[in-house]
């Protein structure tokens, strides 16, 4: 069981990732992620003191300001290292606002975490590993990139599904008013609380 930070869309994006998430259960079924809620994770992490973190978290987030995200475009992680699938996504533009609130959310929940060996999928990669002992979470830095996954998948890079969902364009911008916060088990999510920004 894990504590996640997420940002949650809506309107036309929620409604496109929910589209694609459904368009690929009917045609593949049971592939990794397509059951979770459409989301951009900031930090996943075990911890430790469930509570006093949310306090310390919901504290954080009350003082932050709403800004705004660009969907940048469709993309693909290759052979995901945590699925040995390829994981689609709509890539967001990693701003300095969103990096400085994943480094804070970060090094609060550092404090709690109750994970400290190293799963061994990290051990070839030093940028992931060290992320993972310090914090918790493997993709915490430069090396992080903000995305809103859809599904990954296990089938041929060449598969047509794939080919259809790269070359959809997808430029858009929402505005980021409201940061949730979730425990997580495995596949099943449980929304905790949703904080307002200034």
């Amino acid at each position: 069981m894990s504590l996640g930070i997420f940002i949650c869309p809506d309107g036309s994006l929620k409604s496109k990732i929910l589209s694609w998430k459904e368009k690929i259960q009917k045609e593949l079924i049971e592939q990794p992620y397509t059951k979770h809620p459409a989301h951009l994770t900031i930090i996943n992490s075990k911890i430790n003191k469930e509570n006093i973190a949310i306090s310390k978290i919901r504290k954080y987030l009350r003082d932050t300001k709403s800004f705004n995200l660009d969907v940048k475009k469709n993309d693909v992680f290759w052979n995901d290292i945590i699925t040995g699938g390829h994981t689609i996504y709509f890539s967001i533009e990693r701003t300095k606002q969103l990096q400085n609130i994943q480094n804070n959310l970060a090094v609060i929940m550092s404090k709690y975490k109750s994970e400290n060996k190293i799963p061994k999928i990290f051990h070839p990669n030093k940028l992931l590993s060290n992320s993972y002992k310090i914090y918790g979470f493997p993709f915490v830095g430069d090396h992080w990139i903000p995305h809103f996954t859809i599904s990954s998948l296990k089938i041929k890079k060449s598969h047509k599904i794939i080919k259809e969902f790269l070359s959809n364009k997808n430029n858009s911008s929402f505005r980021v008013d409201k940061i949730s916060i979730w425990r997580i088990n495995k596949d099943k999510h449980q929304m905790l609380e949703e904080i307002s920004l200034k």
